[in-house]
């Protein structure tokens, strides 16, 4: 699941990111078994959703298993 289309146009992007983060990108990429490039298009359809949501005034929130509020994900 990387977000990609068959026949969609693409664009290519190149950004400088602190080594922490590169690694923290690889090795998220690595334990879920997708790409780098597969791994930022999954967080940024996350972001994008979080942002619509966070913009139609909804709350996101992260539950633990017996229905307690954990964390409610916030945009700076």
């Amino acid at each position: 699941m990387d977000g990609s289309t068959l026949g969609e146009r693409r664009a290519t992007m190149t950004f400088i990111t602190p080594a922490d983060e590169m690694a923290a990108l690889r090795t998220i990429a690595r334990q879920r078994g997708i790409t780098k490039t597969a791994a930022l298009r999954q967080a940024l359809a996350l972001y994008r959703a979080l942002s619509e949501r966070s913009r139609d005034g909804e709350r996101v929130v992260i539950v633990s298993r017996d229905g307690a509020i954990k964390a409610e994900l916030l945009l700076p």
